[in-house]
């Protein structure tokens, strides 16, 4: 009897091999690129090489800080591609080859955390100033997903998104030439599944709405199977009716993001009257804070629970230190933008309401891999540098320090 019921529950078990696994992320694949995430900001139109050499040293120079989870994103110069659209530069990713396979990771829209001094690179101080990085970061940053609020939904998309998408696509889609840069359709003709090489899609911010739609195009466009997208804190790509239509081709994506964390809520869904179109995220969602997760799936119709209006209201109100908070709360509801652009005017502390609430994902990652230990050097938080003390990127915790609001 024993041994029936033995092979009764394994034959059970046979039966749904796949549903456990795909009712639990890999965080130490989260952790991996969510540093690619991370390192993807190094790419920008002020280093000489577009920034190829700083994501190289940034991917490595990681590993090194825990070689034990990071082992595979020790890189060679060979291994790395840098684009930025030179129409739209801010439309950029980093291609990366590492041991797992191969990371697309797309650029967030925040202007690149460059430390202009006692750097290796080419980055003067006033080459930093003309680029205006007090304007072109935190407030384009936030703007640039409020912009398109009357804009026209392009075939379910976000216009937005889906225009710097297209631009993207059309450099993917281009043939190897003879450059020494390797070209995405070279590095993933040379996958090689038998040995567990994959293709990985992961992005922060807008990044993460970009790699939710290349996750949708990808498959069919290079004959690609179920490519692996990670994305964090990423803001919505498709409409409603558009997410529920993209379920099953959807169910690869897994979303890491924080409640506190306004980018998500952008575009807003249906119960934000003041917004035309209604939008809605697709994908499973682990919802992350001080050290833990909340695993949360969609309904059967692939669509979450509306609630931006809610979760808007609430960190605009959280963050307003220095306006009324009935005044606030009557303009957040008829005025969103107004209400931001109050807050965010703000200055520093308003700034790390926002920004430290949309870049602590990757820190919340970070300790989750590690079983909760937040101990060790916490580069996205600080920042990260080389063995001789040269600064690669900025970490999230200074970024506030930097921005200087504008009437």
């Amino acid at each position: 009897m024993k041994a029936f019921l033995l092979l009764l529950l394994i034959g059970l078990f046979q039966l749904f091999p796949a549903a456990a696994q795909a009712d639990i992320p890999d965080y130490v694949l989260a952790y991996r690129l969510a540093v690619a995430s991370y390192c993807a900001y190094a790419v920008n139109d002020l280093d000489d090489d577009h920034g190829k050499e700083r994501a190289r040293r940034c991917l490595t120079e990681a590993k090194k800080r825990d070689p034990e989870r990071l082992q595979s994103l020790d890189v060679q110069g060979a291994d790395i591609e840098t684009y930025f659209d030179p129409r739209h530069s801010e439309n950029a990713y980093l291609l990366a080859r590492t041991k797992d396979g191969l990371i697309l990771a797309f650029r967030g829209t925040l202007t690149p955390p460059i430390d202009p001094d006692g750097s290796l690179f080419h980055v003067a101080r006033k080459t930093i100033e003309e680029h205006n990085l007090h304007v072109a970061g935190f407030q384009k940053f936030v703007e640039d997903w409020l912009r398109d609020i009357d804009a026209v939904t392009s075939a379910g998309r976000h216009p937005g998104i889906q225009g710097a998408w297209e631009d993207i696509l059309a450099h993917l889609d281009t043939k190897c030439g003879r450059e020494a840069q390797p070209c995405f359709r070279d590095l993933l003709a040379h996958l090689d599944p038998e040995k567990g090489e994959k293709l990985f899609i992961t992005g922060h911010s807008k990044g993460g709405a970009l790699a939710t739609l290349a996750a949708l195009d990808i498959a069919n466009k290079f004959g690609v199977v179920s490519p692996t997208v990670y994305t964090f804190a990423a803001a919505k790509a498709l409409t409603e009716k558009q997410a529920a239509e993209e379920m099953v081709r959807a169910s690869n994506i897994w979303r890491f993001e924080r409640a506190d964390d306004l980018v998500p809520a952008l575009a807003p869904d249906s119960t934000a009257f003041y917004w035309p179109w209604h939008y809605a995220h697709v994908g499973s969602l682990a919802l992350l804070g001080a050290g833990r997760s909340r695993l949360c799936p969609p309904s059967p119709n692939g669509i979450y629970t509306p609630n931006d209006r809610d979760r808007i209201a609430s960190i605009l109100l959280d963050a307003a230190t220095s306006a009324p908070i009935n005044f606030l709360a009557s303009v957040a509801q008829i005025d969103p933008i107004g209400a931001l652009k109050k807050v965010v005017n703000g200055g520093e502390p308003a700034c790390r309401k926002f920004v430290d609430a949309h870049f602590a994902v990757f820190s919340d990652v970070r300790q989750l891999a590690r079983n909760g230990d937040t101990s060790g050097p916490g580069f996205f938080v600080d920042d990260l540098t080389d063995d001789n003390k040269d600064k690669i990127l900025w970490g999230y915790g200074q970024w506030c320090n930097l921005v200087k609001f504008i009437d």
